[in-house]
């Protein structure tokens, strides 16, 4: 992915300051970001592969771009976090739910895995992400179209402290 400056770096010939430039490129690095409706609640992930399986979802390409992404968005703006399944989503996905932000429990999701797929329990480790969860619910023969897989995913959301655990 390049950014606008990468493409033609004497900005004056774009009639933009350095700051409007560097506006655009950041916006340039929130995948999807222009098959969203802003009426809607948006869901930001981490991964560009992982918002092809979500409703209403930009990636932010990694936790570090958060904050950055947030607040390029409006004021108004009702944002829901799917990081991934690891350490540094999780330590993230905490520091939102402490600001007031809807996140993923992750850990909430894996445990109803185990008890639906006790049979599927080393598959079950191996989820991290999105995708990987839909791989495995594939395997598991759950169909499921891009519209009921959202409609499942909505009930692992939280923005309580009191499910600080299921993250």
């Amino acid at each position: 992915m390049m950014n606008y400056s990468e493409i033609d770096r004497d900005i004056s010939k774009l009639g933009m300051t350095k700051d409007e430039l560097n506006e655009i490129d950041s916006l340039n690095n929130i995948f999807n970001i222009l098959n969203i409706d802003f009426n809607k609640k948006i869901t930001i992930c981490e991964g560009q592969f992982d918002s092809m399986f979500l409703t209403n979802c930009i990636a932010s390409t990694g936790v570090g771009k958060i904050k950055e992404t947030i607040s390029m968005l409006s004021e108004d703006a009702k944002v829901r976090i799917l990081f991934d399944n690891d350490r540094a989503g999780k330590k993230e996905s905490l520091n939102l739910l402490g600001l007031g932000h809807e996140v993923f429990m992750w850990s909430k999701l894996i445990k109803d895995l185990k008890k639906d797929f006790p049979n599927h329990l080393i598959d079950i480790k191996k989820i991290t992400d999105v995708n990987m969860l839909y791989v495995f619910l594939s395997k598991a023969n759950l169909r499921f179209k891009i519209k009921e897989f959202n409609k499942m995913l909505d009930q692992y959301f939280t923005n309580s402290m009191f499910d600080i655990l299921y993250l």
